[in-house]
């Protein structure tokens, strides 16, 4: 698998609960690891909704792009979600709405209206 990227990717729709999603990142300091899986749910941090993914991610994973099924950007893993009980480890991602500005928009090449 090549792992050089070469151009922008397009911000896709809201991914639902049950989408698959797959990411690129760099868990625990190892470098272009692939995973996939779904939009678990959604939940509430801070007072803003974030989008759960039951992707096992890891620390090192936040700001990795969320891709939907056609390749477009859906979301940027924000927060890894890591329980321990007893001799078990649950993992899930989490990531925070996509904002930018007009001028970050502009920036990569998308005209504002």
């Amino acid at each position: 698998m090549d792992t050089t990227f070469t151009s922008w990717s397009h911000i896709g729709k809201e991914a639902k609960p049950g989408d698959v999603v797959f990411l690129w990142g760099q868990p625990a300091f190892l470098n272009f690891m692939y995973r996939e899986g779904h939009v678990a749910g959604h939940d509430e941090k801070e007072g803003k909704v974030t989008t759960i993914y039951d992707v096992n991610g890891f620390y090192g994973d936040s700001g990795s792009g969320v891709f939907g099924e056609d390749g477009q950007v859906v979301a940027v893993t924000s927060y890894a979600i890591v329980i321990n009980y007893q001799d078990t480890q649950f993992k899930l991602m989490g990531s925070i709405p996509i904002v930018f500005t007009a001028e970050q928009y502009r920036d990569v090449g998308y005209a504002i209206h």
